[in-house]
């Protein structure tokens, strides 16, 4: 999977952009990224763009521990991340944001782009 990070909105939010297959290692990665990212300008709001994904893989289990990757990571639970999914992916990412939400993290799924930026900037 690769990606692109941007500022976008005078600084109010990360705004990320990938494509690719998303497996577990390379998500981790971006995790890492993008949290550097907001550490190094302050910003606690991010909205991830899966859209042009091309598959995602990722079992169970490994969705499971995300929890505890993002707190490895470092990564606040006062976040705001809007996550923009295709259909087809969904199965995937309820289950990651049920996960992420049952741990205290402020994640929520999007099939569109401008009703993901009305709840990162509400």
């Amino acid at each position: 999977m690769d990606w692109e990070i941007k500022i976008d909105q005078g600084d109010q939010y990360v705004g990320v952009s990938t494509t690719g297959i998303a497996d577990t290692e390379n998500s981790l990665k971006m995790a890492r990224a993008i949290f550097l990212e907001c550490q190094r300008l302050k910003i606690t709001r991010v909205l991830i763009d899966h859209k042009n994904l091309e598959d995602v893989v990722g079992s169970m289990p490994d969705i499971y521990t995300r929890p505890k990757e993002f707190h490895n990571i470092g990564v606040p639970v006062i976040m705001r991340i809007a996550v923009v999914i295709r259909k087809e992916h969904c199965e995937h990412f309820k289950f990651l944001e049920l996960v992420l939400k049952n741990q205290g993290f402020n994640y929520a799924l999007f099939y569109k782009k401008d009703l993901a930026l009305n709840w990162l900037l509400d």
